[in-house]
């Protein structure tokens, strides 16, 4: 988890085409007019890192669903 963290401070900065690594993507907020920015790029790449760890949640629960239990009250 350490290494992941000084990866993604690595590859964040003002115009990266990884949305998930774009600082002015990031902290924009179109609802404020005072912190609302757009970016002059496109976003059309994808971390690979950055898609794994968000399918991560769904994965394990599909995992925990296929698991066999010895008694039905050990699946709570």
């Amino acid at each position: 988890m350490e290494q992941e963290k000084r990866e993604y401070k690595v590859h964040i900065t003002d115009s990266s085409p990884v949305v998930e690594y774009c600082s002015t993507f990031s902290l924009s907020d179109s609802s404020d007019a005072d912190l609302k920015q757009s970016c002059s790029h496109i976003h059309d790449q994808k971390c690979d890192q950055c898609t794994s760890l968000a399918s991560a949640p769904s994965d394990v629960e599909k995992l925990l669903r296929e698991i066999s239990f010895n008694r039905e009250d050990n699946r709570d």
